[in-house]
């Protein structure tokens, strides 16, 4: 077996000796003969090595499988007789060695042999055509489809399932349960976009190129990874280029993102296409990614052209991060809707709240639990409006965090951001869902448009914030609750709503007063008040026909403004639904003062005596005084 092997790497191009030797955790630099080299030497001393016994070999074979490509079924005859020898061989070699399994025809010579054996998950899969050779289930960033002693990971993406090594895709530490590969968090990203599954360039990870740069006062590792990807139909770039509902993108994520579902690009980061620099981002190349934050996509497609183009990134980041090259077509809102996460029954939707309601209760001194109704608002908190179809996520466990679904639908397709606008936790489009239980509350509310927040109590019922109503479940009649809640927001209108027949009679008194004050008064002049003047030789007729015109005035104004004043609280109240929250200061009757310029022969004295005594009339004809 020693001589197939040494066969199998002899026939090895470049490429095919480097996954060998990543797979085996040998150095990949040097010249050809050098990777044959080492891998000749571990060949010869596999026998007397534990860690790169057996490994080695499959390997070495599955590697040489995947290069060949094997055209018919091991063990069966054929016109080239060197190459059916050469598969024959091959065959063999894959059946003397632990945990793989071939499929092949019962009819086949070696069939029941092969049966027999054990499969390796995590191995290149044979189907039962015995072509597809090169269907791997371990996708990884090392590039090697070969299972490495340690742990391996699952993505538990729908349709995906593809193996990778933890050591490459995951920080030192346990393993999580929901494990998703680059490309399925891409997707939900923005699952706006749709991959067309045009595989150009797979998740490649950024590696250390062994160099530093000095970037603002400080020596940086340099990170790089270069790709070449063809595309080879011009069709394709036409479409790529000039519709809109095509993209060609290169998206970078970090491994180890505390926000999974968002495009992340590394610091100091330099793309190029085609030798074509790219700026990747608006923010400073400085600054890390905030948790609020998103950066874009890099839609390339003007840069590129049919044929060979290449890719490359340089950055300064020494966090794990990979890119790959994807075109994605454009989602409808329809299609995006069919994405979310199925809705809940009323009875579970119910026992949700019930829980929701319980958890949020507090705790106090004594370590008494006191149970307390949950205000939940009716208004969308992006739109300020009320919630016409009520959503939430499903990994959020606040019974307040709801919103508005188009409202929520339109902002995330602007910005990206998959995340609760109540609570601010990052989710995706999967965990989102329809809230049954608020939307049957709002369709009992349907007539009752005036409501903007409801109670909810720990056994799961409701009722309108504020006020003495029962409280209500959702199991009822919707058409009987719609009209009992209607009923009873109209008993309790406010008190302002319930003032017209007094405001009219206010006005009513008001044009009164003034009618009085242009019978007597004909002029229709102001009163103007001396306080300079000196003279004693006003009558009590006089002064009791000023007092009564200041009076008038004084009693026509203070009406006015009452009438104004319940006009405005009207307007403040129809605005906010609310009630008045603040008093508005009654204007004071009009009045003009004339201030003629002080004679030399007046005294002081005198001046402040006539001040005095034209004040004291000012204030019992506006019925102010003692």
């Amino acid at each position: 077996m020693d001589r197939i092997l040494q066969e199998y790497v002899c026939s090895f191009r470049v490429r095919e000796l480097h996954q060998c030797l990543d797979a085996l955790g040998l150095k990949k630099h040097g010249l050809k003969v050098e990777l044959q080299q080492r891998l000749l030497d571990l060949i010869q001393k596999r026998g007397s090595m534990a860690r790169h016994g057996d490994p080695a070999g499959r390997v070495i074979t599955e590697v040489y499988c995947g290069m060949r490509g094997l055209k018919r079924l091991p063990g069966s005859v054929g016109c080239n007789g060197a190459e059916d020898q050469m598969e024959k061989e091959v065959a063999q070699t894959l059946m003397s060695m632990p945990d793989v399994r071939m499929d092949v025809p019962s009819g086949s010579r070696m069939g029941h042999q092969i049966h027999t054996l054990q499969r390796n998950p995590y191995t290149l899969s044979f189907g039962t055509n015995g072509r597809n050779l090169r269907t791997p289930q371990v996708q990884c960033f090392c590039t090697s489809t070969m299972h490495r002693d340690g742990r391996m990971v699952k993505c538990v993406g729908e349709g995906c399932s593809v193996w990778q090594h933890a050591d490459c895709a995951l920080r030192p530490g346990p393993i999580p349960e929901n494990f998703l590969c680059p490309r399925c968090r891409c997707s939900r990203a923005d699952p706006f976009w749709e991959d067309t599954g045009s595989d150009l360039v797979p998740p490649t990870k950024l590696k250390y190129t062994g160099r530093n740069a000095q970037a603002n006062g400080v020596v940086h590792e340099v990170f790089l990874a270069e790709k070449v990807f063809f595309i080879k139909s011009a069709e394709i770039m036409d479409r790529v280029r000039h519709n809109k509902d095509y993209h060609l993108q290169v998206v970078c994520v970090l491994l180890n993102d505390e926000i999974p579902y968002r495009y992340h690009w590394p610091r100091n980061c330099t793309l190029k296409v085609n030798n074509m620099q790219y700026r990747v981002y608006g923010r400073s190349p400085n600054n890390c990614l905030g948790n609020n934050q998103r950066d874009e996509p890099a839609n390339v497609g003007m840069l590129c052209r049919t044929g060979r183009n290449s890719v490359s990134i340089t950055c300064t980041d020494p966090r794990p991060f990979c890119f790959y090259v994807q075109i994605v077509q454009k989602r409808s809102r329809e299609q995006v809707e069919a994405m979310m996460q199925d809705s809940e029954s009323l009875e579970q939707a119910h026992a949700r709240v019930v829980r929701q309601v319980k958890q949020g209760s507090v705790e106090d001194d004594d370590n008494l639990v006191l149970m307390s109704a949950v205000v939940v608002s009716l208004k969308c908190p992006l739109s300020a409006m009320r919630i016409a179809t009520p959503a939430r996520f499903s990994n959020v466990g606040q019974v307040e965090a709801v919103f508005d679904l188009d409202s929520f639908l339109s902002v995330a397709e602007r910005t990206r951001k998959w995340a609760c606008p109540q609570t601010m936790r990052g989710s995706c489009v999967q965990a989102l869902q329809r809230d049954v239980y608020l939307d049957r509350v709002l369709q009992c509310l349907a007539l009752a448009p005036d409501v903007s927040e409801v109670e909810v109590s720990p056994e799961g019922r409701w009722r309108p914030a504020a006020s003495s109503e029962r409280w209500r479940s959702i199991f009822e009649d919707v058409e009987d609750a719609a009209v009992v809640t209607a009923a009873a927001a109209k008993e309790e209108e406010p008190y302002w709503e319930e003032s017209e027949d007094e405001m009219e009679e206010l006005q009513r008194a008001a044009e009164a007063v003034r009618a009085s004050m242009r019978k007597d008064d004909p002029q229709n002049g102001a009163e103007v008040i001396d306080l300079l003047s000196d003279s004693e030789d006003e009558c009590a007729s006089g002064r009791g026909a000023a007092q009564q015109a200041s009076f008038s005035n004084a009693m026509a104004a203070h009406l006015d403004s009452i009438v104004a004043h319940k006009m405005s609280m009207d307007r403040l109240a129809s605005n906010s639904h609310a009630g008045p929250r603040f008093g508005m200061p009654h204007p004071t009757a009009p009045m003009r003062i004339q201030i003629p310029q002080r004679g030399t022969g007046s005294s002081r004295g005198e001046v402040h005596q006539s001040h005095s005594q034209q004040q004291h009339q000012q204030q019992m004809a506006l019925g102010f005084g003692p």
